[in-house]
């Protein structure tokens, strides 16, 4: 008999229904999956924002960080898919801690121009 059933509240959004019969325990459950394209970001998945690329600065960044990481790791002892899997997951950590360093500039300028705002109303209704 199947009492509970383990998963994220998250992934709750993937089935349509969830039947089981509660008059036995040797009714089977049937579990229908919705399979319909989802067009909301899964939170765990993390997707390149392509015009980062556009800025010249943060591509010679990422250029320097790749000969680093080639300098540091490149040698006979790491396979070539190793040596490729961590490259990925370094420049994905610089890419998040980049895009994260850019969003927070974003909102104190905006916080900035919103306070400057504010105090030009207050001044035009004096």
């Amino acid at each position: 008999k199947i009492d509970h059933i383990l998963g994220y509240k998250s992934n709750l959004s993937n089935f349509k229904k969830i039947i089981s019969s509660i008059f036995s325990d040797h009714n089977a459950i049937r579990l229908e999956i919705n399979n319909k394209n989802r067009t909301a970001k899964n939170t765990n998945t993390w997707r390149l924002n392509n015009m980062l690329l556009n800025k010249q600065w943060l591509t010679e960044e990422i250029k320097e960080e790749i000969k680093k990481y080639l300098a540091a790791n490149d040698n006979e002892d790491m396979t070539l898919q190793n040596l490729w899997d961590a490259a990925k997951a370094v420049l994905r950590g610089k890419f998040i801690a980049i895009q994260a360093h850019l969003r927070k500039q974003e909102k104190a300028q905006i916080n900035k121009l919103t306070l400057h705002l504010k105090q030009l109303k207050r001044e035009q209704t004096i």
